[in-house]
């Protein structure tokens, strides 16, 4: 075995047993003085070199160890040198026994501290215990050690004299009592399983055994010098070092449920010792040994005294903890009825809509695929797509509050409207849907969507004040084979269908809508990727002043040419991006292309030409849309008087103040605003008037009229270029097709236009030429159809 730091005290404990085996067979006491002074030294010196080694928290503590030891070999040698002199006994008391009385303040501390140091902690109960067994033993030390040194040898009388002598010898049993005090408070009731620890239980009780013997030999006057006795004294020096030399002295491990099972080895050991003085005090009654009755009574009393009251406290901690149980048992009670009514709250809440309470588009899916799976031959399933029209303009306007309480009245209309088994749901938003799981007709679906139409349309009182409302239902029925997701479509689509029909009314689902829905699906699918490729493309449509037909600008128009589908016009696929919120990045795509070619556009007498560009409402709800405008103008160079930004009538309705503030912002930046098919939307005139705008383009709804001298297409026109000049606004007329229409324009007063009759739109390279052919021919001003055919 190789000695290194974590086997040094493996040697040490094997060549200390073999020193103390040779201690019995050195010849001489000189010899044998030598060898036992020799162990003790070492054993100080290889505590502090332990100490040193493995540097432990504890190492006050072993230092102190070390010192005790110290006194003790100190002790053995004064006593040596007490049989050198004279081979008389040494007096008593003696310088030895001062050393060896110094010794066990220094051993009591050092254990204390290591032992504290190391996890043990005594509780109010542990030193109860521990109390009792030094209160019982001291009965056992008192009837065997104390009590004959208070004996007169000759008369057999207590001696009532003081004697120095005798109060040294009865120091020694006391103290050994605290020494085991501390062990047993300690030690035996800590939490921790270190080998230096259990080697130093062994040493202290080595000594306590050795002490005891000691002190029991010279009151009968048997001891010897190099007796067996020595054997205690010698093997806790070696078991000190060893411990010390130990490598667990460096950690704490903490052991779960050491202190309990050590509680229960240890409970025996003390309820005997707790008895000893009991026993003795038994015994007198049968024998006539000699019995110190008051001493061993008042150790008895006392040693009862702290078993009651430890059997107090063990009663207390019962109860307590019966208590504490119960309290537990309640509160795991209600734990477990709140745990339930939570996951109970949590169904709910994941199968409901948590504003209206109606079931919600998961719940909504299962019921429907439980409706397929059971539905007979004789019935039908019927789902009804609700929409509430133009709600986004109410819910912004009067307040999200309003809106709120609006869909919980609509919710319980409708409510009240549906029988039987079928079930309302809100899918988010203002979307609602019936499922009707047991209809007998197809019919009696198509009712209930009129039901639906009829009961929103009736009027609405929140906040004292009516709110009138209308809404979009679709309707589909399940057929052969039909999937939930297909029946959801359906009822989608004809909700749109009806909605594009004018809204407030209910469509049933055609097979014809299924293409649409088809072609809708198909579109949608194409949008990711679609910039990256360069699908889109812009055209330019050129607006003129009619007066004299000189050209001002062009309006930037949009395309798609998809590789697969082919061209795609804007009327297809533009509702579909502000649908799906792809308008956002291709509006910018449009702007910032706009701006790119409009700033290589030639100036037009000084002057140059403008692009006007179409928004979306989306784009005026982006919080990034003031940004790209500039970034717009930054990167192409374009002038910002020439960029006209057109918005409709509807867009302004969304948000009135916020947009007008918003537009207040553009035309900062030099940009001009238009608002496109005017005439068309729901704009008050008065709220027209302050509106931050430049130009009023009129629809074509309002120009095709014009071919007709009896109508009243003139009245229209005139009275929205009226309203245009009394506002300081400029009119742009759009979809002018016939000569009769343009003449009937410039004598109503319109300043500007655009149309077929001018110029279609034309692609950049086109646009280019167009410009370049008209500014040639400016100077003989050729009319507008001349410079159509000339292109």
């Amino acid at each position: 075995m190789t000695l290194t730091r974590y086997t040094a005290w493996k040697w040490v404990l094997g060549l200390g047993v073999c020193v103390i085996a040779a201690y019995f067979v050195v010849p001489g006491d000189a010899a044998k003085d030598l060898t036992y002074n020799a162990v003790g030294l070492f054993a100080a010196i290889l505590i502090v070199v332990g100490v040193r080694l493995h540097r432990p928290s504890s190492a006050g503590g072993w230092y102190l160890v070390a010192g005790a030891t110290g006194c003790f070999v100190l002790g053995d040698v004064v006593l040596n040198v007490y049989d050198l002199l004279d081979d008389a006994a040494p007096p008593s008391p003696s310088v030895a026994d001062i050393l060896y009385l110094a010794g066990y303040p220094l051993l009591f501390a050092g254990i204390f501290r290591v032992t504290r140091s190391s996890g043990s902690r005594g509780s109010r109960d542990s030193w109860t215990d521990a109390a009792a067994v030094c209160v019982g033993t001291i009965g056992l030390v008192w009837h065997f050690l104390m009590g004959p040194v208070l004996v007169d040898p000759v008369t057999g009388l207590r001696t009532t004299g003081f004697d120095l002598g005798k109060l040294v010898t009865m120091t020694y049993p006391v103290l050994d009592v605290g020494v085991l005090s501390v062990v047993s408070g300690t030690i035996l009731w800590g939490r921790t399983r270190r080998t230096a620890d259990q080697l130093l239980v062994v040493a202290v009780f080595a000594m306590l055994v050795a002490d005891f013997s000691f002190d029991l030999l010279s009151i009968r006057g048997t001891f010897d010098a190099a007796g067996p006795v020595n054997i205690g004294f010698l093997l806790n020096y070696v078991l000190l070092a060893a411990a010390a030399l130990h490598p667990s002295i460096g950690r704490v491990v903490d052991v779960p449920g050491t202190r309990a099972r050590r509680r229960i080895y240890w409970l025996p050991l003390a309820a005997g010792i707790a008895l000893l003085s009991p026993l003795i005090l038994l015994l007198d009654g049968f024998s006539e040994l000699p019995f110190d009755r008051p001493i061993l009574s008042a150790t008895s009393v006392i040693v009862f005294s702290l078993i009651a009251l430890r059997v107090w406290r063990l009663f207390a901690q019962v109860r307590g903890q019966n208590e504490l149980l119960h309290q537990q048992s309640e509160s795991l009670r209600w734990a477990l009825t709140a745990q339930r009514m939570l996951e109970d709250d949590l169904r709910h809440q994941a199968s409901h809509d948590g504003l209206t309470g109606l079931a919600n588009r998961g719940q909504l899916r299962e019921r429907i695929d439980q409706a397929l799976a059971r539905a007979p031959s004789d019935r039908f399933v019927a789902l009804c797509f609700c929409d509430l029209d133009e709600f986004k303009a109410i819910n912004e306007g009067m307040g999200h509050e309003i809106g709120d309480d609006l869909l919980t009245v609509v919710a319980k209309r409708l409510n009240s409207i549906i029988r039987g088994t079928a079930i309302v749901a809100r899918l988010g938003g203002d979307e609602f849907a019936v499922l009707l799981d047991d209809a007998e007709r197809p019919e009696d679906a198509v009712a209930v969507a009129e039901r639906i139409v009829s009961v929103v349309r009736q009027p609405f009182r929140l906040a004292d004040r009516s709110i009138t409302l209308s809404c979009s239902v679709g309707v589909a029925v399940a057929g052969p084979g039909t999937t939930t997701q297909a029946l959801l479509s359906e009822a989608d689509a004809a909700m749109y269908e009806a909605k594009s029909a004018g809204k407030d009314r209910m469509v049933f689902f055609e097979v014809a809508m299924r293409s649409r829905l088809l072609e809708k699906t198909a579109l949608l699918n194409c949008f990711p990727g679609s910039l990256e490729r360069s699908e889109f493309f812009l055209e330019y449509q050129p607006q003129f002043r009619l007066s004299d037909q000189a050209l001002e600008g062009f309006e930037a128009l949009i395309g798609w040419r998809h590789p697969t589908l082919g061209m795609i016009g804007p009327d297809r696929f533009i509702p579909l991006a502000e649908e799906s919120r792809f308008i956002l990045p291709l509006g910018r795509w449009i702007l910032m292309a706009a701006c790119r070619e409009a700033a290589k556009w030639p100036s037009r007498a000084g002057r140059p030409l403008d692009v006007a560009v179409n928004l979306s409402s989306w784009q005026l709800q982006d919080p990034g849309f003031l940004d790209m405008v500039r970034g717009a103008l930054r990167s192409s160079g374009l002038a910002a008087r020439s960029l006209v930004l057109e918005i409709t009538e509807s867009v302004l309705m969304d948000d009135p103040a916020g947009i007008a503030e918003l537009l207040r912002e553009v035309r900062r930046l030099g940009v001009r605003v238009a608002i496109d098919d005017f005439g068309t939307g729901f704009s008050s005139l008065s709220y027209l008037r302050q509106l931050p705008v430049d130009i009023l383009k009129i629809d074509k709804s309002f120009i095709d009229p014009l071919n007709d001298p009896e109508s009243e297409g003139d009245a229209f026109v005139a009275t929205i270029v009226r309203l245009a000049t009394d506002l300081r606004l400029s009119t742009v007329a759009e979809g002018i097709e016939h000569p009769i229409q343009l003449d009937a324009l410039v004598r109503l007063g319109c300043r500007s236009g655009q149309g077929y009759l001018v110029s279609p739109s034309l692609g950049p390279v086109a646009a280019q030429n167009f410009i370049e052919d008209h500014r040639n021919r400016n100077d003989r001003r050729p009319s507008v159809v001349e410079l159509v055919r000339n292109v």
